[in-house]
């Protein structure tokens, strides 16, 4: 990928190092295991929300393929939000 090809947007991110260009084909993603181990490799809200809400967001609502979240399961992802939550918080006032 050539340098002035890169959007500005993702420009930005390359540079305060949210984001990293890896070589064609490598592949960086280790599955994770847990739902513990799932969040914690959650770093945005956007993400949380994507994973939290998969069905709504893929259309899928086969309880097969994506079942419904336990009572303790939508506890740990709303402790895991509101973590995220004030991880924002805290960025924005310095």
């Amino acid at each position: 990928m050539q340098k002035d090809k890169i959007p500005n947007w993702l420009q930005t991110r390359l540079d305060n190092g949210a984001a990293k260009i890896y070589p064609r084909g490598t592949f960086k993603i280790a599955p994770c295991v847990t739902l513990a181990e799932k969040l914690q490799s959650i770093r945005s809200l956007d993400e949380l929300y994507g994973f939290a809400n998969r069905r709504k967001v893929t259309g899928c609502i086969d309880e097969k393929i994506f079942p419904a979240w336990s009572k303790e399961e939508r506890r740990i992802i709303l402790a895991r939000k509101y973590e995220l939550e004030r991880k924002n918080i805290h960025s924005q006032k310095k």
